[in-house]
């Protein structure tokens, strides 16, 4: 009976790359008949420009469509217990919060209608997308004009392909209208204005299921939220919504729970699959490449930490990223070295709060996540970040890189560790327990340059994280010590390691380094 589900065209089977998933459920039955009816939600969501791209995971469009967090930092995801016959109930859970997230986005988008090609009779005043001559970037949007029936605008003839639209907001001010003199929209001047393009650059939308927001891109619109169903308790609200404005940003508890919530969501984040006929799923583990993690990591779980405070920053963080050499090709690269990043990196509790109650009050709906995720760059003006303490960012290392460490790509089925990473990933954590890599206690690495008067007063920061204020001034000289020109690589590369010895030297006589 399920096997005749599977294989039925005419129903659909709802989620994250759930083609892969059909694939394999064919292959480990034997089905001569192939597993159809597969609809990506990612793809889903791209199509109605509630995302800017497909790549998504499950997690990111539960908390933009459904405004919930779901949980994937559990055991169970990468588990090989599910090779069992009888499922434990932390499993069952697991898998009952993806086919139920699953299924609410899909009835949310179902409420959102596609952009549609235009008809043969035009109405004006029709709502409209304006897009680039590829035909997937929007650039402006806008409605059709009230003045279809001319025949030329501005010594442009309005023939069959063309037409006039009145355009009221721009997307990418510098986009080139071929149309229209090949003036860029900017050139146009202040919106509303009118402009000739052609009718298969154009695509209706209902303006009551889109707006757009301050990304510049359209998003859903007040969309249904999991509240209601068979599950209510599986999928949890916004955590940082619990804040109360009581949140002590001294707290190395708050800065730890923080970092957990982080990297429950972010280690969602699902591997880009390069997609043949042979493809697969990315989560299998090289248990070889595990046992060798193990191995390296066994003593990474120290109890006594280095609380040694001095006076330059001796690993900044940005280097810590150069340590780890990955295979360009693996699938889960980008993945892991974003969920590496947010985990180094936690914003600021006090900072987190101010932010979210200004949210709340100037665009409803919308979380600290999807800013984090579509305007990074403001966010992180206006929000310190912290690299918690040994004692809490050990163990979550330690945790991250053994689970991350061992999974194999898709494609080569090689691990994302070879022993060379291994190694690497040992003397992170090595200079991790030295305290190398958190902020100093009671040293302040932000500074307030003024605030921002059209967010509520958000304070905006600036950082001084690898400067040369914190890094002791070497970058500052370093270029006086090179040779300027006619040197020979091998010259060059002397003359580098002549200044690092004669640098460390000076400095680690002054007790510096």
């Amino acid at each position: 009976m399920l096997s005749m589900v599977l294989q039925n065209p005419r129903i659909r089977k709802v989620s994250r790359m759930v083609g892969s998933d059909l694939k394999q459920l064919q292959e480990l039955v034997g089905s001569s008949v192939p597993f159809t009816g597969a609809l990506d939600l990612a793809n889903f969501a791209k199509e109605r420009h509630v995302t800017s791209n497909a790549r998504c995971s499950l997690a990111d469009l539960c908390a933009v469509i459904l405004g919930k967090w779901l949980n994937k930092n559990v055991s169970e995801r990468t588990s090989m217990a599910w090779e069992r016959s009888a499922l434990s109930a932390e499993q069952i859970r697991y898998a009952a919060c993806d086919a139920y997230v699953s299924l609410s986005i899909y009835l949310a988008l179902l409420k959102v209608s596609a952009p549609q090609p235009l008809p043969t009779d035009l109405i004006s005043m029709t709502p409209v997308l304006l897009y680039h001559t590829d035909n997937t970037t929007m650039i402006a949007c806008g409605h059709l004009s009230p003045n279809l029936g001319a025949t030329s605008f501005d010594g442009i003839n309005l023939t069959s392909t063309r037409t006039l639209i009145e355009v009221t907001d721009i997307l990418v001010p510098a986009a080139i209208i071929s149309t229209h003199y090949k003036r860029s929209l900017k050139s146009f001047g202040p919106i509303p204005f009118s402009l000739v393009c052609l009718r298969s650059h154009l695509r209706t939308f209902d303006p009551t299921t889109f707006h757009l927001s301050a990304p510049r891109q359209l998003q859903l619109v007040a969309t249904t939220h999991a509240n209601s169903g068979s599950f209510p308790a599986l999928l949890e609200a916004d955590k940082s919504a619990d804040c109360d404005g009581e949140v002590d940003p001294a707290t190395s508890d708050g800065a730890g729970q923080c970092l957990q919530e982080l990297l429950g969501v972010l280690n969602d984040v699902e591997p880009e699959i390069v997609r043949n006929s042979e493809g697969s799923s990315s989560r299998e583990i090289d248990i070889e490449s595990q046992l060798y993690g193990q191995q390296m990591l066994q003593n990474a779980n120290m109890t006594a930490w280095d609380t040694t405070v001095r006076s330059r920053v001796l690993k900044d963080p940005f280097h810590v990223f150069n340590m780890l050499r990955l295979s360009t090709t693996h699938s889960l690269r980008k993945e892991f070295a974003r969920a590496l990043r947010d985990i180094l990196f936690v914003p600021d509790p006090e900072d987190r709060h101010r932010i979210m109650t200004w949210l709340a009050i100037a665009k409803p709906g919308v979380t600290f996540e999807q800013i984090q995720a579509t305007n990074p760059v403001w966010l992180w003006k206006h929000c310190r970040r912290i690299i918690p303490p040994p004692d809490i960012l050990s163990p979550l290392v330690n945790e991250f890189f053994l689970t991350f460490g061992p999974l194999k790509d898709a494609i080569t089925k090689q691990p994302l560790f070879n022993s060379s990473n291994w190694q690497s990933a040992r003397r992170i954590h090595e200079i991790i327990q030295q305290g190398l890599v958190s902020d100093p206690p009671g040293i302040p690495l932000y500074i307030q340059i003024s605030v921002d008067k059209k967010a509520g007063g958000l304070p905006i920061y600036r950082c001084c994280r690898g400067t040369n204020s914190t890094e002791g001034g070497v970058h500052t000289h370093l270029r006086s010590h090179l040779p300027t020109s006619g040197a020979s690589v091998r010259h060059a590369n002397a003359s580098l390691c002549d200044f690092i010895l004669q640098h460390n030297l000076r400095v680690s006589t002054h007790s510096i380094l």
